[in-house]
């Protein structure tokens, strides 16, 4: 929690202390540098760590000739959330809303909301990603590339994703995220009379369409996915009573007969559509 104590680790001796001078034959008075605390015992000052600091400095008495210290340890204090410092640092202000969250010096620090990013420590605003190519989850350091999409190798990962572009046919991308496409296996499209759906769309799995005229029958497991002519229109009504020939011819669609919907069928022969 907020203003939380904690400790840190020691330093060499550069950093340790400045004596000021004495008060008796028997102390040294010592006051830690801006930034240190005394953690007690023998009076070492050590420096306050990363997302912490100090309020001010901190008298320490160092133990000399077999007498113990007379004054308390000091502590440093935690960084509000979401926020960080710098080792040593002094007062509050030094406390920089961390990478993904926005805000004054000392906080609050609020995160960053969706399809919005920061990627440095500080009050800078969020900056909006690109969009609709990219987009960001809450307290997102970078935008990262949506599904169908993926940086372009030419610029690099933009941190606005404004370099993310479609994913071209014979690959596919279903997850937000600054990866490449995957190409898709040779055997997830007809090896006749077929093309991948270029650019690839978000939300499809190797989509490809066959020629026109021809149809693709649904795969099972015993059969590879082909593309074969469609039906061509009979000469004579084939249809039973309640149904129609409809002669639209596509990848997923082949002619056939079709049952009427709220109409009475008489098994007339139509054409359609």
């Amino acid at each position: 929690p907020d203003g939380q104590l904690v400790s840190g680790g020691g330093l060499n001796g550069t950093n340790r202390s400045i004596q000021l001078g004495r008060f008796d034959t028997n102390f040294t008075q010592q006051v830690c540098k801006d930034g240190f605390f005394n953690q007690g015992g023998d009076g070492e000052c050590v420096v306050c760590p990363s997302g912490s600091f100090m309020n001010g400095t901190g008298l320490s008495m160092v133990q000399y000739e077999g007498h113990v210290p007379l004054v308390p340890p000091s502590l440093c204090n935690r960084c509000p959330e979401n926020s960080t410092s710098e080792p040593a640092s002094v007062g509050n202000q030094s406390c920089l809303c961390a990478p993904g969250y926005s805000g004054p010096d000392a906080g609050p620090c609020p995160p960053c909301p969706p399809n919005a990013y920061k990627a440095i420590p500080g009050s800078s605003p969020c900056l909006p990603c690109s969009r609709p190519m990219s987009g960001s989850p809450l307290a997102a350091t970078i935008c990262e590339c949506e599904p169908g999409h993926h940086p372009d190798q030419r610029v690099g990962v933009m941190q606005n994703g404004a370099s993310c572009i479609f994913c071209s046919g014979g690959s596919f991308k279903l997850a937000r995220g600054n990866v490449e496409c995957t190409p898709c296996e040779d055997q997830e499209r007809p090896k006749n009379f077929s093309y991948w759906v270029d650019p690839a769309p978000p939300d499809a799995f190797c989509p490809f369409l066959c020629f026109e005229g021809f149809t693709s029958p649904l795969k099972t497991p015993l059969n590879q996915y082909q593309c074969v002519p469609c039906a061509k229109v009979p000469g004579s009504n084939p249809c039973s009573a309640g149904e129609y020939w409809n002669s639209t011819c596509s990848t997923t669609q082949s002619p056939g007969c079709r049952g009427c919907d709220n109409m009475r069928g008489e098994g007339v022969y139509r054409l359609h559509p």
